[in-house]
């Protein structure tokens, strides 16, 4: 009896020493190093003032098209991600102005003792402090924001799917494209004729801001969503979010530049785990007019 009650005490033993041990392992791939005064007060003013306030309302979501004097309507991108169209309500929030750079993810990396992203490119061009930062991965993206907000002293989050597109939008308005006037015009507020900079080398707010004041929703990089991905309904519905992985495994990303510089098409193909993917982002802080000062 003696035997086997000490036999039990040493699996148990044995168990949590090991579970413990896995643990530390864990944790001792990450190595917080924490930020100088200097780097804090630098992220601390760029995240205040990067951010937009966007007066909350009621839009049309989805791909709304332009509405000719005949009364036919023609949509501007006609993706069967962006349909049916449905009455979205949201609350006001703060949405940065710029995606986020290099400089201020490496920060975060180095704040939080994780790598940084496509480290084996630093000192090329596209790779500098002030290029569009791509390559961290959903999990990544939603702690970097949830970081800033505590040193903003606000809740900040990746955008939901209708913050994104009513913001890029400028409140919900009929247009095609996220820029100055709602169109394309290459070489001016877009890619195009006259632009001599490569895509990838193209700095943050190169080209003119939405009428809202918010830089490269359309022409920028594809963004990290909050929500996985679903599929619209007509049904009418207010602040709405998707943190059930039951239609799609996959993260909502927005805004990936092509020809049609379109902010309609919702993609579902970037697993939240791929670091790497070519996605980049930017943050909201879900709270009312004048709580950050």
């Amino acid at each position: 009896m003696w035997v086997l009650i000490n036999y039990k005490q040493m699996k148990n033993y044995l168990f949590a020493l090991t579970a413990m041990l896995l643990m530390l392992a864990c944790q001792s791939q990450r190595k917080p190093l924490g930020l100088t005064e200097e780097e804090h007060d630098y992220m601390l003013k760029k995240a205040k003032e990067s951010l937009v306030f966007v007066e909350g309302g009621t839009f049309t979501m989805g791909d709304v098209g332009k509405t000719y004097p005949s009364g036919y309507n023609r949509p501007f991108f006609d993706d069967p991600s962006s349909f049916p169209l449905h009455e979205v309500t949201l609350d006001s929030y703060y949405m940065q102005k710029y995606e986020i750079t290099y400089g201020e993810f490496d920060l975060f990396t180095k704040a939080v003792g994780i790598d940084s992203i496509y480290s084996q490119f630093i000192g090329l061009n596209f790779r500098g402090p002030d290029g569009t930062a791509t390559g961290m991965n959903w999990y990544e993206a939603q702690e970097y924001c949830e970081w800033l907000g505590d040193l903003v002293g606000v809740p900040m989050s990746l955008p939901t799917d209708a913050q994104w597109e009513y913001a890029a939008r400028s409140r919900g308005q009929a247009v095609a494209n996220a820029t100055d006037d709602g169109t394309i015009d290459g070489g001016r507020n877009y890619y195009g004729k006259g632009v001599d900079i490569p895509k990838r080398e193209t700095p943050s707010g190169y080209f003119p801001p939405n009428p809202l004041g918010l830089y490269d929703m359309s022409g920028g990089v594809g963004e990290w969503i909050f929500d996985y991905w679903y599929p619209f309904t007509e049904d009418p519905v207010t602040n709405p979010t998707c943190t059930d992985s039951t239609y799609h495994s996959n993260r909502i990303t927005r805004g990936f530049p092509g020809p049609s510089g379109s902010i309609y098409p919702r993609t579902d193909n970037r697993k939240p785990t791929n670091r790497g993917s070519g996605v980049g982002m930017r943050c909201v802080a879900n709270v009312t007019k004048d709580t950050i000062r």
